[in-house]
């Protein structure tokens, strides 16, 4: 039956609307929909690329190589059906075996977090037999490796002993399969069967470790832990190994377009309530374009046997390549592109529309004259996208609505419909009688979240229509969102398209956490946190928290909730009216004219009125802020290096108030296509962050050191610097003669340097130079109103003095340590002193200091009798020389004016056992000091502790008598204000935690096949690729800081005070230290 012919049928037109009104028209398809099986499916749509994918998936299924292929870009202008076509690829995954991470990248904020959530709520979706991905792979193994084989469902009902045994049987069997990656992701095993198990509390372990909370000291204990948390891309490189055991895995990355976007457009100035410049928020878009970037490099080197999808518009592709280094294509195959409907095809433009009418059709037992009723055979002759078809569709119903009768339609029209007008005072009487019936109490109960959805999602319509969006802005809602373990990290986003402006997008994100156990609402917030992606500096992002209760107890969340408010996050506490309006909006939604109305009367914008500093009156005044009158954005292209740590022009640094503390700590020029580029700053408050400088002999590291020891110097930051070599010690000798490549601007420098600087040189353990006496014991007094640091003061004591009383591995020692660490307990809270007064505390141990431990009398008397023997032979507890004091070491009250550098050289302590002895008790009376003196607000850098040959304090492998005090202060200097600075030849051979601590990442030329492994991990995991670090010339270096992703080359300067070629002799040292005595 032809179009022509319908008009001699008798359309019954109740039925074709009530018909019409069923049918789905919905052109986006929602991320979480992917996990289903694919509704409406037109096969001949860009037929190519499918098969292409699917000819790629097979061959690699049959491939024996655990090596991950190149990646296949998937190209498309918006509603070409890229996130469809990835729905098909993930059944055709599971028809396959073959295992499917979808990662959400809608609001990534740091790559690697975000693909961990992707490969974790991917590892707990189901497949089409109910068992999820995690459990199958799970199941693979356990019928392999336990010795009474149990499937993974049997096994998630095991109590926490069942449990242990069943990983210790796993871990053996995959140590005999495959000893390096076992011993390497043995905790990502310990994680993932945990992860798998039914009991709330351990699964939020193993869920917890994987999104990198970390787990306890005592849990880590426990269940074996050898970490209690790693990097995010050491993570992922885990699971990725976990799902090649059960084969091939393809991941698949979606939604990177709107971050992508936003780096290339520069909104107007002229928006309200900017708090910051849309310069930086630029700015701050490009950091995370150039983390993706760099990750996307990094992904294919960490993964297992996966093929890597790219699913994005042409145009992210585009920023991609021209972001990234230059081997970013080299890692991928030529893009695959999605093309419109074929106009001269109406078949396949038909297979998109008819199949969602026929369902609806069949559903109310309506007959229509042809199949694509009401949509003629011309109205498919349009060559546009599948969601652009959809879109006309869903128009022409809602007219046919509107107007009580369905019309046929040919080509589409563009006449604007006028509505009638709202019945405002009908729908007014309705909304006040709904307020007072509804039923508001189950929405302020504890632990109610997934309750909340729905409100939620309304609010977001309710806010778009309220506003009356103009035309050149598009909206969407979102309320399918990937999770995990039965919970969504957000319930709705609000998605605002700025058609005119690149579009690109502002998002709105909501999601109510009830929680009341305290690891229950971490997790949920640090989820929530991670798939919002917000940022103080990414102002297009909001994050709302709904919370009716106050929040669980316990440091952590405290931590975790103050870093969501720092990062912009609204907490919304709706009051019982807010909810009661809410919920009366969503009654009246279906209402006819209720959008008019709600446009009209305003309700949302009169609760804000009544309560300004409500949640609700701030995520509307975010939303205000994203709609200015008049939108005029401009675009700007994509290009390398267009951004630096702080804003510099004309090739000098800002000098705003002529405040040496604004332009930042100059560390060098970026270095671009062989020539050097624009200066670069690294920001003063980045310096109590920490910093690390990876790099090899003859790199250029000892003169980056102290040029950065001098630049803090010269903004009146003082420093500490261990000089374990005799070549730090000449920071107080000016150059004999200018060296090659040295600028005015240094001349400069080096001569305010000198006239502004008091270089001191003190020699421990060497009392013909300038000695120092330490303190062995922390300053415990000074901590007592502070348990937790009290407790921290007490460890690191501990850790020093058990290498003197206790250092073997007897019984007799492990029970001297017990004694030893009940004993300084009790002294530190009761009567603390020196180390004198507690070796006699030790000698006359109170009973209630033992510990209960069988002869504790008699152990400590032994423990006493050592110390005091130590305190004889061991010259670095003599009383001789200065008293060990920060304050002096940083120059603090000194009635000269100038800015301190004590440089401590270790010459007097021959072995390396004193030097780290030395370093142990430094670092306990900086400890200890720090806290009683903490930075003021307008100096934000207290002093600097520099530690050059950091791999002898503080190794990769086995312990030191300073490592455990150098960590702990290393984790909290940067609350008092004091920043460290480490720096090592051999990156092998430095703890992983000191890189972790450090934010600020120097990577240097390396040449052994080690460290060269080691700096192009570091410095791919930061976004980089750093396969020149074996050539890079004398004084090159890749920087990484928190204001810069990925790493930039950068040629760094000489240092202002003399660089010898060979070190000091000891004579020389001396000489230097006689010079300047306090």
């Amino acid at each position: 039956m032809t179009s022509k012919e319908s008009t001699s049928f008798s359309i019954n037109q109740q039925k074709a609307l009530e018909a019409l009104k069923e049918v789905d028209f919905d052109w986006t398809v929602h991320l979480r929909k992917i996990w289903q099986p694919p509704d409406f499916d037109v096969p001949e749509l860009n037929w190519d690329v499918r098969e292409q994918l699917f000819s790629r998936l097979e061959k690699l299924i049959q491939s024996p190589q655990m090596e991950t292929p190149f990646g296949i870009p998937v190209l498309g202008d918006g509603g070409s059906g890229k996130t469809h076509l990835l729905r098909v690829l993930r059944q055709r995954c599971f028809e396959k075996g073959v295992g499917f991470v979808l990662v959400d990248m809608t609001d990534v904020k740091d790559f690697w977090e975000t693909v961990i959530q992707g490969y974790l709520t991917s590892l707990l979706q189901e497949e089409p037999d109910g068992t999820s991905q995690l459990q199958k792979i799970l199941d693979l193994v356990f019928l392999r490796a336990l010795s009474t084989p149990k499937q993974a469902k049997e096994i998630a009902s095991f109590s926490h002993e069942s449990l242990l045994d069943v990983i210790r049987q796993t871990l053996q069997w995959l140590f005999t399969q495959d000893r390096k990656h076992t011993i390497k992701y043995q905790d990502c095993v310990r994680a993932a069967i945990l992860a798998n198990s039914n009991d709330f509390s351990l699964a939020s372990i193993g869920t917890s470790w994987i999104q990198g909370l970390g787990v306890e000291s005592e849990v880590a204990r426990q269940f074996g832990f050898t970490n209690a948390s790693l990097n995010p891309s050491q993570v992922v490189a885990g699971l990725s190994w976990l799902m090649s055991l059960r084969g091939l895995t393809v991941v698949a990355l979606d939604q990177l377009d709107p971050i992508l976007v936003q780096s290339q457009t520069s909104p107007s100035p002229s928006s309200s309530l900017q708090e910051l410049s849309p310069e930086t928020e630029r700015e701050a878009s490009q950091n995370i374009t150039h983390n993706i970037a760099g990750g996307l490099i990094g992904l294919r080197d960490c993964l297992s046997r996966s093929l890597v999808i790219i699913s994005c518009l042409n145009q992210s592709w585009e920023i991609l390549t021209k972001t990234a280094v230059q081997t970013f294509t080299g890692r991928f195959e030529p893009p695959l592109t999605l093309r419109p409907l074929p106009r001269d095809s109406v078949a396949v433009a038909e297979g998109v529309v008819v199949p969602r009418l026929q369902a609806a059709y069949h559903k109310v037992g309506f007959i229509p004259p042809y199949p694509s009723y009401p949509f003629k055979p011309e109205f498919f002759q349009q060559s546009i996208y599948p969601r652009q078809l959809l879109q006309k569709c869903h128009e022409h119903r809602e007219q046919c609505l509107r107007e009580g009768r369905v019309t046929e339609l040919g080509v589409p029209s563009s006449a604007p419909i006028t509505p009638s007008p709202p019945p405002l005072k009908e729908l007014d009487r309705i909304f006040e009688e709904a307020k007072q019936k509804v039923d508001i109490s189950p929405y302020l109960q504890e632990n109610e979240n997934e309750i909340w959805k729905e409100p939620l999602a309304s609010l977001c319509k309710f806010l778009v229509s309220q506003e009356k969006l103009p035309a050149s802005i598009g909206s969407q809602v979102e309320t399918d969102f990937p999770g995990s373990r039965g919970f969504s990290p957000l319930h709705s986003r609000l998605r605002l398209i700025f058609y005119e402006a690149n579009e690109r997008e502002r998002h709105l994100c909501f999601t109510a956490i009830q929680s009341t156990n305290p690891r229950s609402f971490q997790t949920r917030l640090v989820a929530a946190r991670t798939a919002a992606g917000i940022d103080a500096a990414l102002r297009f992002r909001k994050l709302v928290v709904v919370r009716t209760t106050s929040l669980p107890g316990g440091e952590r969340t405290q931590k975790l909730w103050q870093k969501f408010l720092e990062e912009g996050g609204i907490h919304w506490r709706p009051s019982e009216r807010e909810i009661r309006v809410l919920l009366a909006l969503e009654q009246l939604q279906s209402r006819p004219g209720f959008t008019d109305w709600l446009a009209e009367r305003q309700p949302l914008a009169q609760l804000a009125a009544a309560e300004p500093d409500s949640g609700l009156a701030k995520l509307l005044a975010w939303l205000k802020e994203g709609i200015p009158a008049q939108e005029t954005p401009k675009v700007e292209p994509a290009k390398k290096g267009d951004f630096s740590l702080s804003r510099v022009e004309n090739g000098k640094a800002p000098q705003a108030k002529q405040d040496l503390h604004l332009t930042g700590l100059f560390v060098g020029r970026r270095w671009i296509a062989n020539r050097e580029g624009e200066p670069v700053f690294l920001p003063i408050e980045e310096l109590v962050r920490h910093t690390v400088i990876l790099a090899g002999s003859g790199s250029g590291k000892t003169v980056l050191l102290r040029r950065m020891v001098e630049e803090a110097a010269l903004q009146g930051i003082p420093s500490i610097v261990i000089d374990a070599a005799n070549d730090l010690a000449r920071l107080g000798d000016p150059w004999p003669a200018a060296p090659e490549g040295w600028t005015e601007e240094d001349q400069a420098k080096a001569e305010r340097y000198f006239a502004q600087t008091e270089v001191v040189v003190w020699t421990p353990g060497l009392a013909a130079g300038n000695p120092l006496t330490l303190a062995p014991l922390p300053d415990f007094a000074a901590l007592a109103g502070d348990p937790e640091e009290l407790e921290q003061a007490v460890d690191m004591a501990w850790g020093a003095l058990q290498e003197i009383v206790a250092p073997g591995k007897t019984v007799s020692d492990e029970l001297k340590r017990g004694v030893l660490k009940a004993a300084l307990k009790y002294f530190a809270t009761h009567q603390p002193g020196s180390l004198a007064d507690f070796a006699e505390f030790l000698a006359d141990l109170p009973p209630e200091a033992g510990a209960g431990i069988s002869k504790a009398p008699q152990l400590a008397l032994q423990m006493a009798n050592l110390l005091k023997a130590a305190m004889v032979n061991n010259k670095l507890l003599h009383q001789q020389g200065m008293a060990l004091d920060p304050a002096i070491l940083l120059g603090l009250g000194s009635d000269y004016g100038k800015t301190r550098v004590s440089v401590v050289n270790l010459v007097g302590l021959p072995t390396l056992g004193e030097q780290q002895q030395f370093l142990n008790q430094l670092a306990m009376a900086l400890f200890t000091w720090i806290k009683k003196n903490p930075a003021p607000p307008e100096a934000p850098v207290r002093g600097l502790l520099v530690i050059d040959e950091a791999k002898d304090f503080v190794p990769s492998q086995g312990t030191t008598p300073c490592k455990q005090s150098l960590l702990r202060l290393a984790a909290q200097a940067r609350k008092y204000g004091l920043g460290l600075i480490f720096a090592t030849q051999a990156p092998k051979s430095i703890d992983h935690n000191v890189i972790a601590n450090c934010s600020t990442q120097f990577f240097g030329r390396v040449t052994s096949p080690a460290a060269i492994e080691v700096v192009r991990e570091q410095i791919a995991q930061r976004g980089g690729s750093g396969e020149d670090v074996a050539v890079l010339k004398v004084g090159q270096f890749y920087l990484s800081s928190q204001q810069l992703h990925p790493p930039c080359k950068i040629q760094t300067p000489w240092c202002l005070s003399f660089h010898a070629p060979t070190p000091l002799s000891e004579a020389e040292v001396i000489q230097r230290s006689q010079a300047v005595k306090l």
